[in-house]
Parts: structure tokens; sequence; C-alpha cells
């Protein structure tokens, strides 16, 4: 790699060639804060104050391509802008000309004006910027475009606010500051084609922060996939519909954990900081269009996973489906999700119907809310590495026979007692869930159990909006011998219609009972516990709280009662 550098200003720089800033790069993102940091340093300067080093590859007919230092000559082309229209608005014509010429010029190529800073994506509100001509319509920004906008905008501020005085003295303060932003300096380090510079801008920071996983393979897919032209740039589009899949949704989704999740559901195990440069070296230029068409359909999967609302249907039979993927957002589990997006999408392309991935979903359910949602038991690189491989193999394997048998490997392993913690274990934990006005840090999950608990006895699943959590032992622990802890126990809490907890109040447990008593001989279901007592005491609710876990552990939450089409 041919490297050379050169130590220049700015004013120097912006007359010696045109730039443009490739599609691989970031788009503008400097804040308010970086804007007013960088005002900062150019009113406390000296003259030829450094400002750091640009990276640079020869592009096309004279043209630089930008590799590192974009924020920064983004933010000096919107500060000569904003500098320009001052001296015009302040009787300097003449200096707003020669400013423009470090804006825009023509070309000795072509002897056409073009833009020194220029873009390989569309970007009507910088051109319109760095035009020298008043306009009564201003165009709205593109996509990327809006901190453009508001950048030029928080310059025009701190511009006005240094312009005090009579007409003199505001031309003399803008002709200090033209000079004082003309002398910053700056090295320059240039390569001489696009291939070198990915290279190099995958190991630089990006104003002090680490590149993220998503910059890296972005840079990599776009610097492989050219666009047509900067108005029909669509490997950029369907970069751009992963990132508004995920701004769209309602769950955090992070795209450099989407990148390492898709990533495992399909190929070897790496770890999120090798990812980058795995990418690199696996996805040749014939493959960077398949990998990005995979890319873009798993955003699409991987939001529904998380947010099982955004698919726009649920047939009634899919309804079990999307429970578990709910469950597993209420237990905030990431170790199955590649094994899950695996299991999605085959049952998305129609490579496995309900029957199969129903239950293989289930088992990931069942056993992170035995591991995870309950005993909270210590997770493992295991685990992961076990996902991940079964991700791939059913992705692999060709066949509907093949694919089920890797399901009744992973159910096995899921089932398996060395993974699982043992009923004793399990109980103590169910036993010390608590749900209160007091205890509210568990919410979601004690009403995923109690919905859980209720449909696994009662004909009628448990609907969300008309039933709700009654304290059998009021929480306001008014009953003798009953504390708030006690109150708060999974063992007092039951499902019931709206209605009829609004009915049962604070009355007493013997008047609740007979009420409870009437609504079980209408179909409503309460367990056994309940209505065979004859007093509601701390012995009854940790009675129960035990029966209840031994059921969840035994029959509700159990994987091996899990049935695959074509297990022995």
């Amino acid at each position: 790699m041919k490297v050379k550098s050169d130590d220049k200003n700015i004013g120097d720089l912006l007359s010696s060639a045109f730039f443009k800033v490739p599609r691989f790069q970031r788009p503008f993102e400097w804040t308010a804060a970086e804007i007013d940091e960088f005002w900062d340093d150019l009113n406390d300067a000296d003259s030829d104050y450094f400002i750091g080093s640009m990276v640079l590859f020869q592009s096309t007919h004279g043209i630089q391509g930008i590799v590192d230092g974009q924020q920064r000559l983004t933010t000096i082309t919107l500060l000569l802008c904003e500098l320009r229209d001052a001296f015009r608005a302040n009787s300097l014509p003449d200096e707003a000309a020669g400013l423009q010429q470090l804006i825009e010029r023509p070309s000795i190529r072509d002897n056409q004006r073009h833009f020194v800073l220029q873009k390989d994506q569309d970007s009507p509100y910088l051109r319109h910027l760095q035009q020298d001509m008043v306009s009564d319509t201003e165009p709205q920004p593109a996509d990327g475009e809006s901190l453009i906008k508001k950048g030029s905008a928080r310059i025009r501020t701190h511009l006005s606010g240094a312009l005090q005085g009579n007409l003199a003295q505001k031309q003399k303060k803008l002709t200090e500051l033209r000079e004082q932003i003309l002398g910053l300096r700056l090295v320059t380090i240039e390569v001489d084609n696009e291939e070198d510079a990915t290279v190099i801008f995958q190991t630089l920071n990006s104003r002090g922060r680490d590149l993220e996983t998503a910059d890296l393979v972005k840079s990599h897919l776009l610097s492989h996939l050219r666009a047509g032209n900067a108005q029909n740039d669509i490997p950029r589009e369907r970069w751009n519909t992963i990132l508004n899949e995920f701004d769209q949704s309602s769950a955090e989704l992070p795209v450099d954990r989407f990148l390492l999740h898709s990533w495992l559901s399909r190929r070897d195990y790496l770890a999120q900081a090798a990812l980058g440069k795995s990418v690199r070296k696996t996805v040749k230029r014939n493959q960077a269009q398949k990998f990005l068409d995979e890319l873009v359909l798993d955003s699409r999967l991987y939001r529904e996973i998380h947010e099982p609302a955004a698919r726009s249907t649920w047939a009634l039979e899919e309804l079990p489906l999307r429970q578990s993927l709910q469950a597993l957002q209420v237990f905030r589990v990431k170790q199955p999700l590649p094994w899950v997006l695996a299991l999605w999408r085959e049952y998305d392309q129609g490579l496995l119907r309900l029957k199969y991935v129903l239950p293989a979903i289930q088992a990931v359910e069942r056993f992170h809310f035995i591991n995870t949602a309950v005993t909270n038991s210590p997770s493992s690189g295991g685990v992961s590495k076990m996902y991940a491989s079964h991700a791939r193999q059913i992705t692999a394997a060709r066949s509907v026979n093949a694919k089920a048998k890797v399901i009744r490997e992973m159910n096995a392993k899921l089932a398996s007692s060395d993974r699982l913690p043992s009923l004793d274990q399990f109980s103590a934990d169910f036993r010390r869930i608590r749900n209160s006005k007091v205890f509210t840090k568990q919410a979601r999950l004690t009403r995923y159990i109690l919905n859980s608990l209720h449909d696994s006895q009662s004909a009628s699943p448990a609907d969300p909006n008309r039933m709700t959590i009654e304290h059998l032992a009021p929480q306001s622990a008014k009953q003798p011998g009953v504390g708030l802890l006690d109150a708060a126990k999974i063992g007092n809490l039951l499902l019931v219609p709206q209605d009829l907890n609004n009915q049962m109040d604070t009355k007493t447990f013997s008047e609740k009972l007979s009420m409870l008593q009437a609504s079980a001989a209408k179909g409503l279901y309460v367990d056994d516990s309940i209505l065979n007592a004859t007093q509601w005491t701390k012995a009854e609710i940790d009675s129960r709280s035990t029966e209840m876990a031994k059921h969840a552990y035994e029959t509700v939450w159990s994987i091996k009662k899990l049935i695959i089409p074509g297990s022995k």
C-alpha cells in the first residue's frame, strides 16, 4: 500500500482539489455540542491551529475520496457558506465571491463549476447551502441531512453573536474569522485506491469513537456494490431498509447485536468484536449482494421476534407462537436469538410448518422461564454456542426430516437434567416471586406466570383486557398474620375478571370464597387449594405457592412434554 502524507492549511487544501464523501461513510453526525466545541476551538486557537488528519484516496477525474475527516471538512464547508452569506450581508461582495471559490469553482477538466465538497448520495440541502444564490424555497433534507441543517443553523447563531458593533467592526470580525478558518492546519494522508481506503477506514476511529460493527459491515458491502447514480443508490437504500426497520420498532434493537445474531444463525460462531473483520474476510465481491439481501430479510424477522405486533397478521393457530415470542421479551434473554431467528426464518420462508417450529420455540421459552426468569442460573458461553450451532445446522439442512432431527436434538439438550435446576431449587426461587403495589419489579413476570397457569387449566385463555390480579389477602396488610411480604407472594394471587375483582374489593376471605365458588360454578378457573380452604393465612399462601411451583415445573413448563412430529 502506497501512502503519501503532507501538511496543509485549509485554504490550500480546498484550493487544490475536489473532495467526495464515499457511500460507505457515515452521514454527517456532529451535534450541537460538537459544533459548539469546534467553534470555541476556532476562536481560542492560534492562526495555525492543528485540527488533526484527513485520509484521502485518488478517486476519478481529479476528485479525492475522503476516508477520515469528513465530519470536520463538512463542518468547515458549512462555516464557509455562512461566512460567505455574512460577508455579502455586510457589504463585502468581493470577499463573499472569494470564499465561494473554496465552496464551488470550475474544474480545469471541463470548465464547469463543481462543488469542492461532494457526496456520493443525493444531498439537496447541502447543495442548497453551497450554491451562491438567494432562493425563496428551501429543500427538505434528504436522509442523513437533518444534522447538516441543524449544524448550519447552529453556526449561523454563533456567527450572529460574534458580529457586534457597527458595520466596520462587523467587517473586521468577518475578515479575522476567515483568516482563522483558512489558517487551520491538518495532515493529509493519501492512498492510491478505494480498496486501500476501506482497509484504513476499518481501523480508524471517528472523532475518538470506535467504529461500530454496523459501520464496518456497511463500508465493506457498499464498497463492493456500486450505485447506478447518487439518485438511485439501491444498495444504500437496501441498507437503510434495515436501519428503518429498527428505527420504527418499539423494541430496543441495536444494529450491531442484530448483525451478530444474523451471522450466528447462518455461519460459524464468533464474538461481536470479530464480526467486522470476518465479514470483510469472508464476504467477497460476488457474495455481497446475497449477504445484503439476507440481512434485509433477517432484519424484518428479527423485529418480529422482538415485537410480534410488527407482523401484519397472526392466524388463530399461530397465537401460541406469538405468546412464546412475547414471553422471551419478558425474560429479556439474548442467548437463544440466533436459534429463534433461524427457526422463524424457516417458518417465514415456508421451509418448516408450525407443528415443528412451535415446539422448538416453546422449548426455548420453557428453558429460559425455569433457568433465567425464575432461578436466574448463571449463563455460559456453552449455551450460546449450542444455540448458534443448531441454528447453523437447521439452516444448512435440506429436508424437513433433517430439520426436524435438529429440533429434536436441541429440545433434548434443553430438557437435560444437567442444564435444568432441580424441582427443589426451582420451587425455592419460584416462591420468592412477588407482586403488589409495593413489589412491582416482577409485575410482568407474575402476570405471565398467572396467565400460563390459568390457560393450562382453563378451556378459555385468559383475556389480558378482562382479567386482573386479585390479592386474596389484601395488599394493605390489614389482615392479621399476613404481612405485606406474604400478601405479595404468588400463592396469594389469582386471575379473575375485572368486575369480580371490583366486587371482592376489601371483603373478608370468607366473603371472597363464596363469590369465587359461585364464579367457578359458572366456568371461572379457581384451583382447589383456594376452593377447599377454610381460612387464608400465611400457611395457606406458602402451601399454594409450593403447589403452583410443582405444577409449573412438572407440567406447564415441562420441555419433555412437547411433541415434535416424528418423535418416538
